[in-house]
């Protein structure tokens, strides 16, 4: 009997993960030919990477550990929204720097700035740029949903004496999947070490992403860009293989990955914060 309750509350938590969202629109993915190897057009390609660049800021700050960066999106030009796990460990009203590229190979642009709003609860924080506001072309048209299939774009900059020397992009595909699973105590324990615990997050709003890309850590609070409707969808806030959540299996399935699939349990999703949960912070 004790295995039929538990049976039972694994199938219930799993079809609400796929369950209604407001901010998503579902549809039927054919997984088989998303995850096939894609080949970009190079001009393509590189006004998709303009696009993303220009759709997010490096946010830096100091801690005890020394410094800490990360990235964020403007939401206005004086408003950044970014992920608390970024800037948790920060009080309300605590200076922080911002900076932004105007062009690949370009030199960095400072702002000061001064963090406004942080909950780890809902992993969301908000920055307040002072003085000199950002340029209007640095604020990105923020997505009114996400739709399953549909293709996205992350980039993590690389910064080398104050200057954009590379970056590090990620492709893949948003899924039908709208909350954050549970995920296994081991991951858990890692990522209480970056100062946020993703256990206590099961069952919020997530735009969940599968790979086709190698996806690392690094680039959180940056900009998820749709490529198809040509806007963000929300800001990057964990990375983490099938594997490494309670019930791969069953993550899997819920997902629609087909048994094909070469990379398995080992595919990497991305979690993402969806843009409206910044509305009115």
């Amino acid at each position: 009997m004790r295995n039929l309750n538990l049976l039972a509350v694994m199938v219930v938590a799993f079809i609400s993960l796929a369950g209604c969202a407001s901010f998503h629109e579902e549809r039927a993915i054919e997984w088989d030919s998303r995850l096939s190897s894609r080949e970009f057009d190079a001009t393509e390609e590189l006004k998709r990477m303009q696009a993303v660049l220009h759709s997010q800021v490096i946010v830096a700050s100091h801690s005890s550990a020394g410094v800490v960066e990360g990235l964020g999106v403007p939401l206005s030009p004086m408003r950044i929204a970014t992920v608390a796990h970024v800037v948790d460990h920060l009080s309300v009203g605590e200076d922080l720097k911002i900076a932004y590229v105007p062009f690949p190979g370009g030199q960095l642009t400072e702002r000061d700035a001064r963090l406004a709003y942080v909950s780890s609860e809902s992993e969301t924080a908000i920055i307040e740029v002072l003085g000199t506001a950002l340029p209007e072309s640095y604020i990105p048209t923020l997505c009114s949903k996400s739709v399953g299939g549909n293709g996205v774009s992350a980039l993590k900059p690389h910064v080398n004496n104050g200057r954009l020397t590379g970056s590090q992009v990620f492709s893949g595909y948003v899924t039908n999947i709208t909350r954050l699973p549970l995920v296994g105590d081991e991951f858990d324990a890692e990522a209480k070490k970056s100062g946020f615990s993703p256990k206590r997050m099961e069952g919020q709003e997530r735009v969940v992403m599968v790979s086709v890309s190698n996806a690392t850590a690094g680039n959180s609070g940056g900009a998820i860009y749709d490529v198809e409707q040509s806007c963000v969808l929300g800001l990057a806030s964990m990375v983490a293989s099938v594997e490494e959540f309670e019930f791969p299996e069953q993550l899997k399935q819920a997902v629609g990955l087909p048994d094909s699939d070469l990379r398995g349990n080992d595919r990497p999703l991305l979690f993402a914060i969806p843009v409206t949960a910044y509305v009115g912070l």
